[in-house]
């Protein structure tokens, strides 16, 4: 078998850490809350709107920001994020560099745990 990494399989990764579970036998995907789950399953990355925003901060070419961001809480962050980016339009596009980073992430994932994939661009 061989996982399709499509939009709707980078969209799992937007779930609450440990709520998508992969098994590798079948590549099926379940929810946390299923009963009857077999107990081979594994937890599917996930990656928080703060882990992204961070991620996205440190590729720009800005060290100021960079430092500014790395020292903000979670919650600080997220919200001066938002307010940042929205009054920066020559900034690249974010929502690009979210699907890139999670499938990224998704990737490694796979190779780590030794699922066979291919990336479906349509």
């Amino acid at each position: 078998m061989i996982l399709k990494i499509n939009a709707d399989i980078i969209r799992k990764a937007y779930a609450t850490e440990g709520e998508i579970l992969f098994d590798p036998c079948t590549y099926e995907f379940h929810r946390k809350s299923e009963t009857s789950l077999p107990e081979y399953v594994l937890p599917f990355p996930s990656v928080s709107e703060t882990e992204m925003q961070r991620a996205y901060i440190n590729t720009l070419n800005h060290r100021r920001l960079r430092e500014h961001f790395s020292r903000l809480s979670d919650a600080e962050c997220s919200a001066e994020f938002w307010c940042f980016y929205e009054n920066s339009p020559l900034l690249p596009c974010f929502e690009d560099f979210e699907q890139q980073y999670q499938l990224e992430k998704i990737k490694i994932w796979c190779e780590e745990n030794q699922i066979a994939y291919y990336i479906d661009n349509r």
